[in-house]
């Protein structure tokens, strides 16, 4: 069944493990300082919020960069992760500066099929209806490939680039989350007698 899964399903029970996982972890080792560990966990839930569901936009990251910072104020171990997510931030929010292309959202079927609309006018302008030119005539199919494949080269260039910045994105999540693990482990109070 799990195999069967789409990848929004998987991202959806990614963010709901993370969820969990972060609000135990949080609860584990920040509950003698309750107000730090709401911050902490609200960080980390909004910064999953981006990292594991396949349909975000870039600006689901900046939600969680002020929280982080505030906890990072309480956590200094936190500062390095923090000045790696403000560079995430800024790069997946400055898209449009650093790189040229349509924006990795941007291919609709519907710009596919003006473009096949083109196509097709191209081809009929001045050919006699024949059967065997309405046999050779560009089909949709082909022109969603074609949109497709000019989308894909038109983003190949920034690829790389994207990607670093994905794996970043994860590694310093996972560093936020090692840091939080390693808090010291709060200490219950003791009643005094």
């Amino acid at each position: 069944m799990a195999a069967g899964m789409s990848r929004d399903a998987w991202g959806r029970l990614f963010l709901a493990a993370a969820l969990a996982g972060t609000a135990a972890l949080c609860w584990a080792r920040l509950r003698s300082r309750p107000a730090l560990a709401v911050v902490v966990f609200a960080g980390l839930a909004l910064w999953a919020t981006f990292i594991w569901p396949t349909r975000v936009h870039e600006r689901y990251l900046l939600y969680c960069v002020p929280v982080m910072i505030v906890a990072a104020l309480a956590v200094p171990r936190l500062r390095i992760v923090v000045a790696a997510l403000v560079l995430i931030a800024t790069m997946e929010h400055g898209w449009m500066i650093w790189r040229s292309g349509p924006s990795v959202g941007s291919f609709d079927r519907r710009a596919a099929e003006r473009l096949h609309d083109e196509r097709f006018r191209a081809y009929w302008q001045g050919k006699p209806v024949t059967v065997d030119n309405a046999r050779a005539a560009p089909k949709v199919e082909d022109s969603i490939a074609l949109a497709f494949e000019r989308y894909r080269d038109a983003r190949r260039g920034a690829a790389r680039l994207e990607w670093a910045l994905t794996l970043l994105s994860l590694g310093a999540y996972a560093a936020a989350i090692g840091v939080v693990a390693t808090e010291p482990a709060s200490v219950p109070a003791t009643s005094g007698g």
